[in-house]
């Protein structure tokens, strides 16, 4: 069952609902009750829908310069590059030497997704040349070289040092939990769990002064409600959820160190459920021992649903001395063999490497090799001490994706075989640019490859053209103008006037952009009261959806706009979306047809 609700399908099919026929002989038999029959369809612009796939916004952090500069070729250096070291272990690894950014010509300064592109340099930039550092860099680089896809995490979001899994955002409301380590002034990072994600966060810094941090001195605005704070980034601190300031800092064991108080992430995480709780760590450089122990602990690594850092190797904060009386060598080799063990259970998203890579400039700072060598890098001298990276729990995506293969052919129904749509004597009996009921005129493309004759294309496949002969028969109009009582074509839509009359009828419309021209019409030409729903659509931009169209004149009442926005019938925008469950993606809100229809009558 149905209203009389009117909608458009991307590919511009107007449909009508067969219960208006009920016992009415149409073409050879009597139709169905409850199905439904094509009017027309349109061969114009198709509608893209809209997915979430990576949005790239600006950021980028650390102590490593990230002006975006690629030059083609690095200068020339009157020197001779001493012999390279040796290769590291085969496996998988960044890019590297001749390598250009998948980005170009345009890149964020955000961390990025997938294997980095990282330059070497031609000319050595260091004093020295130690081939531990050396190689202690490159298998930082392929422990967090990522593998996992954007297929696999159903897209990316990128902002800043982050690289979000979309796959693992989806975990949202009171069943989840954010927990962010390092504050400063700012925090973005909670900022976008709460108002992207609406996972209420809990922020930790014991260094920051409360006077000069906003959300540490429980000053920024406070769960606001979903949608009121703008933007991250376009204003002051703000969170839609509720937030909790703590002055603490995170530590490997609990304790006062220089007046300052410590806790654990065990504590943190204790009565925490699976992949319940997102966490951030930046804590320059006191973040080792606190790994080593989530490390040793299974149940608390299963907690975590994603990790992002930024890791400094080679540090040694106050945090971090207790105990350890090691070598230089030897703490790097530690916090390296850390960053491999983390692999075992997370799955790397990116990082800021490549970013960083793009601004690494040795041939202006170290132009005759004069600078002291980095305490870790790659073999082309690109230094690794601090970067950030992002990690996903592996138990997100559940078992490993299969293997694609192939689809194997659909096989056409018989009645298809005979089915054929083009036509080259076919006489077209509309000439507007709208849609168009009745039986397409559809002529066959002339000329083609010449190994397929008057095919366009190089290959002909027999089960895609079998799947489109499917959908040609299924949106060819079998309706007459007598049947219909006639129609009114406009646009992407074909109208059965038949079908166009009742009461307590009202319109849904779905996709609004700028302007909605469909409910519009319903309005003003059907006289129906109409409700409008796009979550995509900014309201600055879409005068319907921000409420600011003429709205109930009256019959007659929209003459006056001379062919602007107006309803004569009463018409009620929603920022919401259509969706196949109810549920809040990013900072978007999706509802069901099923919950728009209840309550409504038969047509």
């Amino acid at each position: 069952k149905a209203c009389a609700i009117g909608f458009i399908l991307a590919l511009g099919v107007s449909f009508l609902l067969l219960n208006d026929y009920r016992n009415t002989a149409i073409g050879d038999g009597p139709l169905e009750s409850g199905a439904s029959l094509a009017t027309g369809f349109s061969g114009g612009q198709q509608k893209q829908v809209l997915t979430l796939q990576a949005q790239q916004q600006g950021g980028g952090s650390g102590g490593i310069p990230t002006a975006v500069q690629s030059p083609a070729v690095i200068p020339p250096i009157a020197a001779v590059a001493p012999a390279p070291l040796p290769t590291p272990p085969p496996g998988p690894m960044a890019l590297t030497k001749n390598c250009v950014p998948k980005c170009l010509p345009s890149c964020s300064q955000s961390a990025r997704p997938g294997i980095p592109c990282i330059r070497g340099v031609t000319v050595w930039p260091y004093k020295s040349r130690t081939e531990w550092r050396a190689n202690l860099g490159e298998r930082i680089l392929k422990a967090v070289t990522p593998v996992v896809t954007e297929q696999d995490c159903k897209g990316w979001r990128l902002f800043g040092d982050h690289v979000f899994c979309l796959r693992a955002m989806e975990l949202q409301g009171g069943a989840a939990l954010a927990l962010s380590y390092g504050i400063e002034g700012r925090d973005m990072w909670s900022e976008m769990m709460s108002n992207w994600y609406h996972v209420s966060p809990r922020l930790f810094d014991c260094f920051q002064d409360p006077n000069n941090s906003p959300p540490l001195g429980g000053k920024a605005n406070n769960g606001a409600g979903i949608g009121f704070c703008p933007e991250v980034g376009n204003g002051p601190p703000c969170y839609d959820m509720r937030y909790e300031p703590n002055r603490i800092c995170l530590g490997h064991k609990p304790g006062i160190i220089e007046s300052r108080k410590y806790e654990t992430l065990a504590s943190h995480l204790s009565n925490r459920g699976p992949l319940s709780t997102y966490a951030k760590i930046d804590v320059e450089g006191s973040e080792w021992t606190v790994l080593e122990n989530l490390l040793a602990s299974p149940a608390d690594q299963d907690k975590l649903r994603t990790l992002d850092m930024e890791v400094h190797f080679g540090w040694r904060p106050a945090s971090e001395r207790d105990g350890q009386d090691l070598t230089e060598q030897q703490q790097l080799e530690r916090q390296v063999e850390i960053i491999e063990r983390l692999g075992e259970r997370f799955h790397v998203t990116g990082s800021t490497l490549e970013v960083y890579n793009m601004g690494w400039r040795p041939w202006e700072r170290c132009p005759t090799s004069q600078c002291d060598e980095e305490k870790i890098h790659t073999l082309g001298g690109f230094p690794l001490v601090q970067f950030a990276v992002s990690f996903v729990n592996k138990k997100v995506f559940g078992a490993p994706p299969p293997v694609m293969q192939a689809p194997a052919p659909v096989p056409a129904p018989a009645e298809d075989l005979d089915f054929n749509p083009e036509s080259e004597t076919c006489q077209r009996v509309y000439s507007s640019a709208s849609s168009r009921p009745g039986t397409p005129c559809v002529a066959p493309a002339k000329g083609g490859h010449p190994l397929t004759k008057n095919f366009p294309f190089v290959k002909q496949t027999p089960w895609r053209l079998a799947l489109g002969l499917r959908v040609f028969r299924a949106v060819t109009g079998h309706l007459t103008k007598q049947d219909c009582e006639d129609f009114q074509l406009f646009g992407d839509s074909t109208w059965c006037m038949r079908a166009m009359r009742g009461k307590n009828v009202l319109g849904l419309s779905y996709g609004i952009e700028q302007r909605d021209l469909w409910s519009e019409k319903m309005s003003n030409v059907f006289g129906m009261p109409t409700k409008l729903y796009d979550c995509f659509i900014p309201p600055s931009l879409s005068v319907p959806i921000a409420g600011k169209a003429p709205n109930a004149t009256g019959k007659g009442g929209c003459e006056i706009y001379n062919g602007g926005h107006c309803y004569e019938m009463t018409y009620e925008p929603y920022r919401i979306c259509l969706g196949l469950e109810a549920r809040q993606i990013g900072s978007r809100k999706y509802e069901t047809l099923e919950m728009h229809l209840k309550g409504r009558e038969t047509l």
